[in-house]
């Protein structure tokens, strides 16, 4: 990817993450509706009404981006709440259909690699090898060797933000561990945002955009490098909607459902 189109995608991040609280809060309104949506509209939809348009998503898929952005963004570092209406942690979520869908996916070659912006790690809990997943926000269960870089995955947050040292060392090297999850401020993982530019902008490449509300910058804008262009699935409109080859408003698990049919892959080959 040319060095100038990068530097457009990350300025666009630096805006967004200075805006002001108030901005702030309209974007986690929005993903509030989005969330609401899934379970209040469209419940008796039926996908196979679709499947003229659905054969296009059917093409060599280079890309997904991720089915439950909106969770991760909303993510505020506090303690769960021990009410009965916040009984649901990070620690107890458990990946979707959407989730096994992708991996899937990957592992038959139909689809050759995910991007998040999830902060939860369902797609690591999936079972996803991490060489086909970009991580572009960190993960609150993820913490890495400031010394070697080697990753630990925990069944547990690590408790700190903007990569702190989280008060433990790595068995290998003993050096201290700091946590990987963005703040604000905080710039993009160079590493995670190179593999997703490179995959995004591959020659034949299509992008698959998962519930994403693709208002959060620069993954926002990474559908629009595709040669062969990006498909919406998504019950709202979001911002790239004019540009999209195709719209599906569905929901993703009906779509996805529908989809690993028609590719014969059952449910059951989920371990």
């Amino acid at each position: 990817m040319e060095a100038k189109t990068k530097k457009i995608l990350k300025n666009r991040s630096r805006k967004q993450r200075k805006q002001s609280a108030l901005g702030k809060e309209v974007i986690s309104t929005d993903i509030d509706n989005l969330l609401l949506s899934t379970s209040e509209q469209n419940d008796n939809i039926n996908v196979s009404d679709n499947k003229k348009d659905i054969n296009l998503v059917e093409q060599k898929i280079h890309q997904c981006t991720d089915a439950k952005e909106a969770q991760g963004l909303m993510h505020k570092r506090q303690k769960t709440e021990t009410s009965e209406e916040a009984s649901m942690s990070f620690e107890n979520a458990q990946p979707t259909y959407t989730h096994w869908a992708v991996t899937q996916l990957i592992r038959k070659g139909i689809a050759h690699f995910c991007i998040t912006q999830n902060v939860d790690g369902l797609h690591r809990r999936s079972g996803l090898d991490l060489s086909k997943l970009a991580i572009l926000h960190g993960c609150i269960f993820t913490e890495k060797c400031e010394a070697c870089h080697r990753d630990y995955f925990r069944n547990y947050d690590v408790g700190t933000i903007s990569f702190q040292r989280t008060g433990r060392t790595c068995t290998i090297c003993k050096g201290f561990l700091r946590d990987t999850l963005l703040d604000w401020e905080d710039e993009l993982p160079e590493h995670d945002f190179q593999l997703a530019t490179n995959h995004c902008s591959q020659i034949g490449t299509l992008v698959i955009c998962l519930g994403t509300s693709l208002r959060i910058e620069p993954a926002g804008s990474l559908p629009e490098l595709a040669p062969n262009g990006y498909v919406i699935v998504n019950m709202q409109v979001t911002p790239k909607d004019s540009g999209a080859k195709l719209l599906i408003r569905a929901k993703v698990d009906d779509v996805m459902n529908y989809l690993l049919q028609r590719f014969g892959i059952d449910h059951e080959e989920n371990t």
